[in-house]
């Protein structure tokens, strides 16, 4: 990791303002019990580094593995949609978390294996 910098997510607020990520996860409720609110925020961030315009379709890509508990997957996919928009527009208070239809379809839940879910999370017995 010589020379690499490491981001956490108490670094992305810069002069008091939240990351426009941190922020659409705010206007987005995409939070619930906060277990996996930093994985899903830095993963967020690190893909629209790379891909400032993503399709909800190259979000699902990349946030693919990223478990939440709650299963808030539609708003987090909504949050990144919005600061994609922020980003873009640079006008953070006119989006609108209606727009984005939380709950058109349920398709958008990223897959993981539901098996290494149970052994670590679920305290019984992988079946």
């Amino acid at each position: 990791m010589a020379d690499k910098q490491i981001t956490t997510i108490e670094g992305l607020e810069k002069d008091g303002q939240l990351h426009p990520l941190q922020d659409a996860f705010l206007k987005a409720d995409a939070l619930q019990c906060g277990y996996c609110t930093s994985g899903m925020i830095i993963a967020g961030v690190a893909l629209l580094d790379k891909n400032p315009k993503p399709t909800r379709e190259d979000i699902v890509s990349h946030m693919n593995g990223n478990i939440c508990r709650c299963g808030t997957y539609l708003r987090i996919i909504a949050a990144i949609q919005m600061a994609a928009e922020q980003k873009e527009c640079a006008m953070t208070d006119t989006i609108e978390v209606e727009r984005y239809e939380l709950f058109e379809d349920h398709q958008y839940q990223f897959n993981f294996d539901r098996r290494q879910f149970m052994k670590v999370f679920g305290g019984g017995i992988a079946r």
